[in-house]
């Protein structure tokens, strides 16, 4: 059996396909450019947040702000 994928169409997230399967959805936009700008240079550091140490301010500012909302 052949799969067929949807052809993306014009709309407001621009040439992107809409997913409404259940799973993962489409990412807005501006969500995707700051995480492609962030990903080279995460918070003014100079570098990725892949390179940055467990152990730095950085990473720990990302894991407390990211558990506060779900206490």
């Amino acid at each position: 059996m052949q799969r067929t994928y949807p052809i993306p169409q014009k709309t407001a997230y621009g040439n992107r396909s809409l997913n409404f399967y259940p799973g993962p959805a489409a990412i807005p936009l501006p969500v995707l450019e700051r995480v492609h700008a962030e990903l080279f240079n995460f918070n003014g550091t100079g570098m990725s947040i892949m390179e940055i140490s467990h152990r730095s301010p950085e990473i720990q500012f990302i894991i407390d702000d990211s558990a506060e909302p779900i206490k």
